[in-house]
């Protein structure tokens, strides 16, 4: 879900002001002695964010509102056709990156916020807790003063990147609105003198003057620009040559391409001259030159990324360009063509990556060349006899689909296309009667399954020859499945739901990576909470967003873009994302902190019972040291030591009850009537709720063990083994 980057620049404000107030919160736990360890510090911040969503419910609803109010009421700055800014930079130029002033839509933004805080109880409560443990990291008052300063400044903000053999320089340029920026930049830095080292502020008759402090930052205040650079030789050098008549950065082919992307319209583009940096970077060893030189991208040119939300454009395009034709491994990008091996992906897919490659041969004799080793060589020489038969079978149409996430537990396919699948077959025959796969036949179809060694695991493997495929799984059942959907023409290939979420232009691409969140949302909400599930799904409303981004091999250049069905919900996937893992988590360590109290409870019970009643010693199981409905005298029978659930009226011997994610149980050894031994046992209900079980015994030892589930109780002998709790 992190890799859902194509949601509207609304949106993206909100995440980024919210997404702010959220990392802050965090950061506000006091630090934890180092001598406890870095997990001891995690753990307290998962429980914190943990105990967020238990002490505000519908919080995560609140925050899917406000973001619709975000989408709906943020006016943002109008996409640039042209800049000022880009005429005024020098020839030396070789990193660009211009940026919209967005100080307008960041203070609506915090507008919104502040309305929301009076309608909203979740909202108002966590606000006001989180501000209490802000203290000088306070986000609103960084937004404020950000719109203040932007107030100043003109439509664009640039940066601009010389790179040279003897060092280089950054400079950030922004045209002057109105009056009053100088003194407003000062009070800023004698706010900041004592927390950091700001930059030193100047104008134009201090420039003069001042004396270098080598690498100290500096802010140059003009009448008609503010600059701010990492040194002041790079700032009086700059500031000399404007105005001077001399050739600047528009005159450049590289400039010029700046100019292109800005006649498209842009709100973001950030471009970098490759040919001129690798021109100054240090020349490398004779073999690390060689290499790069095969490898294609000493042929690179300039890399560019462009973001602007216009209609009938992709919202995110870049580019990587090439002094000639690509060669190596930059050519390795076959030409756009329908990718085929859609074909056998299921609608439902989460996560999923087509690509055509030029002839896989080509590319092993290619990784043959680049190999400049004698013992890579000779490994190469050994295996072009077995490979060479099977790739030259290829036709480098690859397609991998995740059914969901994380891939470690998710189901997987691959989808090799095939000049001839019987010479395929033929082929790999050697291979497989090394491994002898087990052949089932079902449904007129044939399939292989393997086991592949994978460490101290087994690997398993099923594939299925196909005409003009190769189609390989994780299960049988899921080789089969992506039979189905080439059959049935149900596929991801030919449905709307794809095509939709397409970048505007042609259909074939050279590669694509597709992303659904309907996939993403199931595989988390199958290990959620009810309660933060409900959550999730009213913040999402239902909306399903899906999301490609496309790859072009053209001769010089290889393009991308991206393009999304739906945008709205991004913003909380992408919060999920990041949030969830720590919830689990913190959900785990305050199970396992209840366990461990619960089996306290249960030594304390026992002792208690023994000098209640000596004559039985221990008690023989739960039930005997819990509740009764009628809260009757304690008795022998049902001692009252325990609540009605710890102690539950069922958990007689060999049976469990259940409490915060754990079953606990005691096992008793009894002689005649008095027990004289026991075992007090907490394991998880399941691997979401707890990763270690707990055990005691009568010398009131906790003890535990990290893994599954038990199915069954351990002995106290058993117990005395496991590691003791410190």
């Amino acid at each position: 879900m992190l890799l859902i980057r194509s949601f509207k620049s609304k949106s993206r404000i909100a995440s980024v002001l919210l997404g702010l107030m959220l990392v802050v919160n965090c950061w506000a736990v006091p630090p934890q002695a180092a001598t406890k360890g870095e997990r001891e510090k995690s753990t307290v911040t998962q429980q914190k964010m943990m105990e967020e969503l238990n002490r505000y419910p519908g919080l995560l609803e609140e925050y899917g509102r406000l973001l619709e109010r975000f989408q709906r009421e943020i006016r943002l700055p109008p996409v640039r056709t042209q800049s000022q800014l880009l005429r005024m930079l020098p020839q030396s130029t070789t990193a660009y990156a211009a940026f919209p002033n967005y100080g307008a839509a960041a203070h609506r933004a915090l507008d919104i916020f502040h309305e929301e805080l009076k309608d909203s109880v979740p909202l108002r409560d966590w606000w006001q807790h989180t501000q209490a443990g802000l203290k000088n990291n306070n986000p609103e008052a960084l937004l404020k003063n950000y719109y203040q300063l932007s107030e100043y400044f003109g439509e664009e903000i640039v940066a601009s990147g010389t790179i040279k053999q003897n060092g280089g320089g950054l400079l950030l340029i922004a045209e002057v609105k109105k009056p009053g920026v100088e003194d407003f930049l000062r009070s800023v830095v004698k706010e900041l003198a004592g927390k950091s080292t700001p930059p030193q502020v100047l104008n134009l008759k201090e420039l003069a003057t001042a004396k270098d402090t080598s690498d100290h930052p500096v802010i140059l205040v003009r009448p008609d620009l503010v600059i701010f650079s990492t040194d002041l030789k790079t700032l009086r050098s700059f500031n000399t040559k404007l105005g001077s008549g001399e050739p600047t950065l528009d005159t450049t082919a590289f400039g010029k391409r700046l100019s292109e992307s800005y006649q498209k319209g842009v709100e973001i583009l950030m471009a970098a001259d490759l040919r001129s940096i690798l021109g100054q970077m240090p020349k490398g060893r004779g073999d690390d030159q060689l290499v790069l030189k095969r490898s294609g991208f000493a042929d690179v040119k300039y890399a560019i990324w462009e973001y602007a939300d216009v209609s009938g454009q992709a919202p995110s395009q870049s580019e990587l360009s090439f002094v000639g034709p690509r060669r190596g491994i930059a050519s390795w990008l076959a030409a756009p063509a329908r990718l085929s091996g859609l074909d056998f992906v299921g609608p439902d897919a989460g996560l999923v990556f087509s690509v055509l490659l030029k002839n896989p041969a080509e590319i092993f004799a290619d990784i043959k060349e680049l190999t400049n080793s004698p013992q890579g060589m000779q490994q190469m020489a050994n295996l072009e006899p077995m490979l060479m038969p099977i790739l030259s079978q290829l036709t480098g149409d690859l397609t991998l689909e995740l059914d969901a996430f994380p891939p470690a537990s998710s189901e997987w396919k691959v989808i090799l296309g095939t000049r001839d699948v019987n010479a395929l077959r033929e082929s790999l025959s050697p291979l497989l009667t090394q491994v002898q796969p087990r052949e089932i036949v079902k449904d007129g179809e044939t399939y292989y399954l393997l086991q592949v060694p994978n460490g101290r695991k087994q690997l398993d493997v099923s594939f299925s020859f196909q005409p003009g495929y190769l189609v390989l799984g994780s299960s049988q059942e899921g080789v089969a499945k992506a039979v189905l959907a080439h059959r049935s023409g149900e596929s991801l290939g030919k449905s709307e739901q794809y095509r939709a979420a397409l970048p505007p232009g042609p259909a074939d691409a050279s590669a694509i990576m597709y992303q659904n969140s309907a996939g993403f949302m199931n595989a988390i909400l199958s290990k959620l909470p009810p309660e933060v599930t409900r959550d999730l799904l009213q913040a999402n409303s239902g909306q399903s967003v899906s999301v490609v981004n496309a790859l072009y091999g053209e001769e010089t250049v290889i393009r991308q873009a991206s393009g999304s069905g739906a945008s709205g919900v991004a913003p909380v996937l992408i919060i999920a994302a990041i949030a969830i893992p720590n919830l689990l988590r913190a959900r785990i360590a305050a199970n396992e902190a209840a366990a461990v109290g619960s089996v306290r409870t249960m030594n304390v019970a026992q002792v208690t019972y023994a000098s209640r009643y000596p004559a039985k010693g221990f008690a023989r199981d739960l039930a005997t040291l819990g509740s009764d409905a009628e809260q009757s005298a304690p008795r022998p029978a049902r001692a009252q030591l325990l609540d009605s659930v710890l102690g539950c009226s069922s958990g007689t011997a060999g049976s469990w009850c259940t409490k915060s994610g754990y079953r606990f149980t005691i096992q008793t050894n009894c002689m005649q009537q008095r027990c004289g031994q026991y075992v007090a046992l907490a394991t998880p209900v399941s691997i979401n709720t707890g990763q270690r079980s707990f055990c005691s015994t009568a010398d009131a030892v906790l003890r535990f063990k990290a893994g599954p589930p038990l199915k069954s109780v351990i002995s106290a002998s058993a117990c005395k083994l496991w590691e003791p709790l410190r």
